[in-house]
């Protein structure tokens, strides 16, 4: 039961004005109007200045991403070739949107954002990207506003702003159009800090329930966003000084709202946790029902748990030498050795506990290290979804909790050191210039799919999925025999993979190889047993080797598990018409014109039907 102090702190956390608890002098209390009004339009102007910087040197690094192309990494199944994202903003969109797809987990708003996207630009990729970089752009400027707002600390806060901005781990976010997710996602997070910290001013309901509302539309644009909560938590411990475990010595701004129990403050999160937990739980249902969870035997819990704590490592790396970057990292062929592992992890358990030891005399450490830590928490790969060791998208919020940390370590060391003044932006300068320049270099690498697989082939060792995508770039320009060769060394290095082996039968087939086509599409059938396209590719290979009963008996077992798919329709009545079923036949092409009235094909095949019928009525007379 809360005592009635607590009940009262309760009732003043959402009704009451917030008591600034001035740190200042009596002489900076005295001072003159016109004193305060100089300083007030200096800081407007350093202000100014920073936003605008931040816009221009974001804008100049991305802008040529609009001339960019859609990728078949993703961007085809997401945009290109969705049906439901390419028709634009509509009542039956809206419903899918919400609805879940077959393929991915839910997060309607980023869908929404495409489908506007569609209804603007139509299928021109210049728009998408365009619509994409502003959204970094924003992130950039609120990261910049939320943390001066927070800290009081301009400088810091605008080199935090400007290295998130430009570092090369952004790349990924920002020119893969399928990642809309990511920068929507960090826009409304960012979003949900400054309306926490205008909540925090003064505690108000409407404050509170404009608070919820940014954390809900980020949800609902990345469910990664669960661990934001904590991420408030973290926040009133430092910078707002909400919380404290005891008085620090690195002062927050003056006007420091008023002070609560941690209790007090775990139960004004308590309806996040909530929003929290079922968006985990709609995720979770979502992943395993498309498939993308890693079963036990694929991955074992031991090699998921030394995964993720080597990446947490690698991550960190990362950010301080991002080279060689690629789109997709495999797991490597052994399992890490253990004294890897063990060393990795007693690291992090070091950090950790010095950044503990330090929290009360560098607040800032303790924040910015478990932001990192627990932004990372849902895609580091304990609950292994999808089949990436790590990916630099991941990196997009939770390296701001590193930076803060790094930057207000920085800058407290130079602050001892003599012309710190004049050296510290110089050096600051320099870093930003030299990560600039990185990103300038890897940027053009996502130009289009073969610079990018490519680029993945030469920094990596094991790429199935990089020699799976390169094959099908060659596919996608009708060059059978290069696609070939990376289907099959795909499927050299993942025996497992149910695609490369069923892209590989389709080439070889293209190729008139139908018998090894075959073998490797019954493999892919073997490995997802349930799987329509791949019944159709089968049937259309015993189409070829006029092999008409099986072919029958494919189409028919693919329009069992999707009796909409107007293709396997048409080719069912042309296998009929083969096998001189005219009647039958024809009900299959009608169905395939009822499901796309557009299919010329299917109403050229019904009317020779209908002739044959016409034909074999004339003979019956």
């Amino acid at each position: 039961m809360m005592s009635t102090k607590e009940r009262k702190q309760l009732f003043a956390l959402f009704f009451s004005r917030a008591n600034s608890r001035g740190d200042g002098s009596m002489s900076d209390m005295n001072c003159s109007a016109k004193q305060k009004g100089m300083s007030a339009r200096v800081a407007s102007r350093s202000t100014l200045m920073i936003i605008l910087g931040l816009a221009v040197l974001t804008l100049i690094l991305f802008w040529e991403v609009q001339d960019y192309e859609f990728l078949i990494w993703d961007d085809y199944e997401y945009v290109v070739a969705n049906p439901h994202v390419r028709s634009g903003l509509s009542r039956e969109s809206l419903v899918w949107a919400f609805s879940g797809s077959s393929f991915t987990y839910r997060h309607p708003l980023a869908w929404l954002s495409h489908m506007l996207d569609c209804e603007l630009y139509g299928l021109n990729p210049r728009g998408h990207h365009f619509n994409g970089l502003l959204f970094h752009l924003f992130n950039a400027l609120l990261l910049f506003i939320a943390l001066y707002r927070m800290t009081g600390e301009r400088w810091k806060s605008a080199f935090v702003a400007a290295l998130f901005s430009i570092h090369p781990l952004r790349i990924e976010s920002v020119a893969w159009v399928t990642e809309r997710k990511d920068v929507l996602g960090a826009f409304f997070w960012l979003l949900t800090l400054l309306a926490y910290h205008f909540y925090t001013r003064e505690p108000r309901i409407r404050r509170y329930l404009l608070l919820q509302g940014c954390f809900l539309l980020g949800l609902l644009s990345k469910p990664s966003l669960v661990t934001l909560p904590f991420v408030l938590l973290l926040l009133d411990y430092w910078p707002l000084g909400r919380i404290r475990l005891g008085r620090a010595l690195h002062p927050t701004p003056h006007d420091l709202p008023r002070q609560y129990p941690l209790r007090l403050l775990l139960l004004e999160k308590f309806p996040f946790f909530l929003f929290s937990a079922a968006a985990s739980i709609v995720t979770f249902w979502d992943a395993d029902r498309i498939g993308s969870i890693a079963p036990a035997d694929a991955l074992s819990f031991g090699t998921r748990v030394g995964n993720a704590v080597i990446s947490y490592l690698k991550y960190i790396f990362k950010m301080i030498w991002p080279a060689d970057l690629a789109f997709f990292y495999p797991f490597p062929q052994d399992s890490w050795p253990l004294w890897q592992v063990f060393s990795a992890l007693l690291l992090l358990c070091f950090v950790s506990t010095l950044v503990v030891w330090q929290g009360k005399r560098r607040p800032y450490l303790l924040v910015g290290w478990f932001w990192f830590l627990g932004a990372l928490f849902p895609m580091i790969g304990i609950v292994q979804v999808g089949v990436q060791a790590m990916a630099d998208r991941f990196t997009y919020l939770p390296h701001v909790g590193l930076s803060i940390a790094a930057i207000w370590l920085a800058a407290e060391f130079a602050s001892h050191l003599r012309r710190s003044e004049i050296w510290l932006p110089i050096v600051s300068c320099l870093v930003l210039a030299l990560f600039a320049l990185s990103t300038s270099k890897q940027l053009p690498y996502w130009k289009d799919g073969t610079a990018l697989f490519t680029r993945a082939l030469e920094v990596t060792s094991g790429n199935y999925v990089a020699h799976y995508q390169m094959g099908c770039e060659y596919m996608r320009g009708r060059k059978t025999e290069p696609a070939i060769d990376h289907f099959s060394e795909a499927v050299r290095l993942r025996p497992d993979h149910y695609l490369s082996h069923h892209n590989l039968g389709l080439a070889l087939a293209t190729q008139g190889n139908l018998e090894e086509s075959l073998i490797h599409l019954s493999t892919t059938l073997r490995l997802r047993p349930r799987s329509a396209d791949v019944l159709t590719a089968i049937g259309d290979v015993y189409m070829m080797q006029g092999r008409l009963e099986q072919a029958i008996s494919s189409y028919a077992e693919a329009l069992t598990m999707n009796p909409a798919l107007w293709k396997v329709h048409n080719n069912m009545g042309l296998a009929l018409l083969r096998k001189k079923m005219a009647p039958e036949a024809a009900n299959h092409f009608r169905e395939a014109l009822r499901l796309n009235p557009g299919d010329w094909k299917a109403r050229s095949n019904l009317d020779i039907a209908l002739e044959k019928i016409d034909e074999e009525s004339e003979t019956l007379r």
